[in-house]
Order: structure tokens, then C-alpha cells, then sequence
């Protein structure tokens, strides 16, 4: 298998966030037998065997190529640009489906403007040939553009929402925040893999958060309730301003390697990849286009059993160390407290929808700790 990302200028990424198509959210894949491009909300699949030649082209106009997906009227041929300077044009012996939700229009070719163009023209061209694969091309988009405008309406009402259950929760947390002057603790061993953004990879102050809630009368075990959290994200995320998408399903759950893609109305869309799973643990990485680098982990437990509350409480974490991915969203969350504030309410909001999933009640307040390290 081979991943290419698209290669973004400035003003083409300025320009597709609106419509969904930012690095996280581009990329193409050529698989065994298939070959697979995905552009902001717009999917398209189709067996190796119906690629039939690759022509180098470019450069392109910005006023016919920026933002979302371009259909050309004269041959119906497909258009995903990120830059104005040079693409691959992709042609197919049968036309394939791709732009519209109910796959009636069919492309003869498609253009992608990624990085190492001619490492893709070389794969598509020497891959070996599917002859005989009866699978037919695939083209329903991820998200159809109705989705995507129902979102974008439902986002005001949403966070209105949101700030109102944040307002009335503030005296309800138990929080503290500390900064250091130091190195960031390791907290997690680096998630190997192509696209990952680690630690290392992103700019600013590194941030290490635990957000934690106290479970009492909950007939459920640690491994039973991790398994509810992993089985549907959605059930506990405040879907109101944010929703867990499968991208890669890997089996049946959040096997190590699945991936999701975190939707929110706007340029803010990201990935990010489960790398590491135990029965009471659930560890993602995030990956290109995610606002933060860094990995995140979900873990569940029994409770000190020396507590007054007695030896049967379960315990849900979330643990994070992270950094912003790139300076535009480090200066949103460095300077402005809204987008920390919303972070947190959402982290927050989660675990006490854990609690209920658990079937159980909050001992005390959720816990949230925030050590800064600026080393």
C-alpha cells in the first residue's frame, strides 16, 4: 500500500476549508488491487485494473481549480486541486462515480495534486494488474454536501447550547492548572506510521491534561465500560459541535489501526488513528490536519480501594500531552480562552456521559488538571 498527501498552497487550503478539504481529510491510497482518493467529503474507489494511463499537468488557474471539487463540462473529468502548480491526471477505461450522492454522473479521469507525483504516476503504472476483479467502482461521497450544510446550520444552535451547559457547569469542576519551565514528560511511547503528527511535530507550549470522573454503584466492570466508550464515540461526545466518523474500520471495533475522522463545522476537521489498545485502555494519535499533535488515551479502572467510598468505584480517565499542530491554531488557543474553555467543557462533558453509560453516579466533582510545560 502506498499513502500520498495532497500538497497544499496556502490559498487553496484557505479556500477548501469551507467545503471540508484540508490535509486531513485529502489523501490518496493506492491499495493491492484498488485505488482509493478521498477530497474533503468526496470518495472515490475503483479496481487498479480500470486505471488505464497518468499525464503529468498544470499549472492551473485558482479561479477554476481552488476549493471544493471542479467538474469539467467538456469531457465531465474530475478535479481535486490543492495547489496551482502541478497535478497527476488520472484516466479510467470506465467511467467511475465520485461528485454527486447518487452516483449518475461518471468521471472518465480524475486530477490530483499531491506530493510526489511521480512516485503515484510509477505506482499506478507498474502495479501489478487486477485483471479479473469483478468489484465495481465506488463514488458515494463520505459526506454529501446536504450533510455537510446541515452541520454549518446546526452549528450556532449548537454551541449555544454548548456555552449555556458550559456556564452552568463552572462551579462544578474541580480544576487546577500549573506552568512549568521544563521538558514535557514523554507520557506516551511515538506512534510510528505515515501521517501521525507527534509531539515533536507541533509548535508552542506542550500541554499534559487529565480529565477525571469517580463512578460509584455501577454494576459494570473497567473492561465492560471501556467497551461501551469504544464501541461508539458518539455516545458521550456533544455531537452538538463535534461527531466521530470510522474512516478506516479495522474489524469489528477500534482495533489498532482505525481510524476517525473528528467532523466540526469549519476549516477544524481532523483524524486521528488508534494506535494502542488493552482491555481498559483506547490510545489515538492524532494525524495531518488535526488541529493539535499529540496522542490522547481513554482508560478505565477500579478505584483506590482504601477510599471511604467504598472498594467498588470505577474510575474513567482521559489523558492527554499535546501541542498546537501549527501557529495559526496555536495563537486561537494560546491567546484566546474560548477555544481552551470549549476543549475542556467537551472533555468534561464526556466523561460524565461515561458515567451514565456506566449506569452508575458522580462521586464528588470531575476532575481536570492542566500542567503547561514551556521547556
Amino acid at each position: 500500500m502506498a499513502r500520498f498527501a495532497f500538497r497544499f498552497h496556502p490559498l487553496y487550503r484557505a479556500l477548501g476549508a469551507p467545503f471540508g478539504v484540508v490535509p486531513g481529510t485529502s489523501l490518496v491510497e493506492v491499495l493491492d488491487d484498488h485505488l482509493v482518493v478521498r477530497f474533503g467529503p468526496w470518495y472515490l474507489r475503483t479496481p487498479l485494473a480500470n486505471v488505464v494511463g497518468c499525464e503529468r499537468s498544470g499549472p492551473y488557474a485558482v479561479t477554476k481549480t481552488a476549493g471544493p471539487a471542479r467538474l469539467s463540462l467538456a469531457d465531465r473529468g474530475l478535479t481535486f486541486a490543492t495547489n496551482p502548480d502541478a497535478g497527476l491526471c488520472i484516466r479510467f477505461a470506465e467511467p467511475v462515480p465520485a461528485l454527486d450522492p447518487f452516483g449518475r454522473i461518471r468521471h472518465p479521469g480524475v486530477t490530483v495534486t499531491v506530493e510526489r507525483l511521480d512516485d503515484l504516476e510509477r505506482q499506478l503504472t507498474t502495479s501489478p494488474s487486477a485483471t479479473g476483479v469483478e468489484d465495481r467502482s465506488e463514488g458515494v461521497p463520505a459526506e454529501s454536501p446536504g450533510t455537510i450544510a446541515g452541520r454549518w446550520a446546526r452549528w450556532p444552535l449548537g454551541m449555544m447550547l454548548v456555552t449555556a451547559r458550559y456556564m452552568r457547569s463552572l462551579g462544578d469542576i474541580d480544576r487546577s492548572f500549573e506552568s512549568r519551565r521544563s521538558p514535557a514528560p514523554e507520557g506516551f511511547d511515538p506512534a510510528d506510521g505515515t501521517e501521525v503528527q507527534g509531539v515533536d511535530d507541533g509548535v508552542g507550549a506542550v500541554f499534559e491534561r487529565t480529565y477525571r470522573v469517580r463512578i460509584a454503584d455501577s454494576t459494570h466492570s473497567p473492561e465492560e465500560l471501556l467497551g461501551f466508550v469504544a464501541s461508539n464515540f458518539n455516545r458521550a461526545t456533544p455531537v452538538e459541535v463535534a461527531e466521530f466518523s470510522e474512516r478506516r474500520p479495522k474489524g469489528d471495533g477500534p482495533e489498532v489501526g482505525s481510524e476517525y475522522e473528528i467532523r466540526m463545522p469549519g476549516p477544524w476537521n481532523g483524524s486521528v488513528r488508534t494506535v494502542d489498545r488493552t482491555p481498559t485502555s483506547l490510545r489515538l494519535a492524532t494525524l495531518d490536519g488535526h488541529m493539535e499533535a499529540g496522542q490522547i488515551e481513554f482508560r478505565t479502572s477500579w478505584a483506590d480501594s482504601s477510599s471511604t467510598s467504598g472498594d467498588r468505584d470505577l474510575v474513567f480517565e482521559i489523558y492527554s500531552v499535546a501541542r498546537s499542530a501549527d501557529r495559526a491554531f496555536h495563537a486561537l488557543y494560546s491567546y484566546l480562552p474560548v477555544a481552551r474553555e470549549m476543549q475542556l467543557h467537551m472533555w468534561v462533558h464526556f466523561c460524565c456521559r461515561v458515567a451514565e453509560m456506566a449506569e452508575g453516579t458522580v462521586v464528588g466533582k470531575p476532575e481536570v488538571r492542566t500542567v503547561r510545560y514551556e521547556g
